[in-house]
């Protein structure tokens, strides 16, 4: 199983008091891996400091449990855009992140079996539920069948497919958190 990156917050010592770990007390962020990223908050950019191992920028990510689903597009387009069908998505609470990654695991597998259970092998508007994965970082995420057991780690990048509803001027997007992003939608040259 492949190691996770993040570690407790080394500017307020885990307390989660301070901006760059958004009050979570862990860091949330990675070494630069891509171009697609955003200066470190640390140095500014710089490239002057450990925490962005010299090359001046990061990616934050938070650690979650992906429901795998039999169908390739929703039900309902539209349902899956007004909601996020954010119920494809399993929060890891802040106290389980702190565990080791065979205790991480321990959690997950628990969680898979309880969560495909309680829902009877179905997800709303994408058929039935066929795994799980639980994404630990930016490209390595660990495959779980619906009983829990381990199949695979996967060291790539993981994106689930999203949807954003324009109205007028604007765009709205769920997160898979539930939060709303709403922001001025471009508007293309003629």
């Amino acid at each position: 199983m492949a190691q996770r990156i993040y570690a407790r917050c080394e500017k307020c010592s885990g307390t989660g008091t301070c901006q760059p770990c958004r009050a979570s007390g862990r860091t949330g962020f990675f070494l630069a891996l891509s171009e697609d990223l955003k200066p470190c908050p640390w140095c500014k950019g710089s490239a002057c400091c450990d925490r962005c191992g010299g090359s001046g920028k990061v990616v934050v990510f938070e650690p979650y449990l992906y429901v795998e689903h039999s169908l390739s597009t929703p039900l309902s387009i539209t349902c899956a855009a007004f909601t996020g069908a954010t119920w494809r998505f399993i929060r890891i609470p802040d106290e389980v992140l702190t565990l080791s990654d065979d205790g991480l695991l321990a959690w997950a597998s628990a969680r898979v079996r309880e969560h495909c259970r309680r829902e009877g092998g179905k997800c709303p508007l994408y058929g039935d539920i066929t795994g799980y994965r639980l994404v630990q970082a930016p490209g390595v995420s660990v495959r779980l069948d619906i009983e829990g057991q381990y199949v695979e780690t996967i060291c790539e990048e993981f994106a689930p497919a999203k949807a954003s509803i324009q109205f007028r001027n604007k765009m709205l997007e769920v997160r898979r958190d539930g939060t709303v992003k709403i922001e001025a939608a471009k508007r293309e040259e003629r």
